[in-house]
């Protein structure tokens, strides 16, 4: 079992894991293909949240163009960035074609 794995599997909750990962088919699509499309991870609600997030930060930061400077930091920079890039049904599929 790979280091990333094990500390999945010590954060997260049994249901959780079963929850989020991928399936035998979707694996072995990504290795054939190199991608897997789609995946439905956010809901429209929480889709539509996160881009009103986005969209405020880069105007804040003077808009799209002048805010590319940032970006790149987001997750560093935003809680609700940051909870994106850890967030489970993300994350569990991801490791498993890792």
């Amino acid at each position: 079992m790979e280091w990333a794995e094990l500390c999945l599997l010590f954060l997260l909750s049994r249901r959780q894991l079963l929850e989020h990962q991928l399936t035998e088919n979707q694996t072995a699509d990504y290795h054939r293909e190199g991608f897997l499309s789609p995946i439905k991870v956010f809901t429209k609600r929480e889709t539509a949240s996160l881009r009103a997030h986005f969209e405020n930060f880069e105007n804040h930061f003077g808009g799209i163009d002048k805010g590319t400077t940032v970006r790149t930091d987001l997750h560093l920079l935003q809680n609700w960035a940051w909870s994106v890039i850890t967030n489970p049904r993300i994350v569990i599929p991801i490791t498993q074609v890792l």
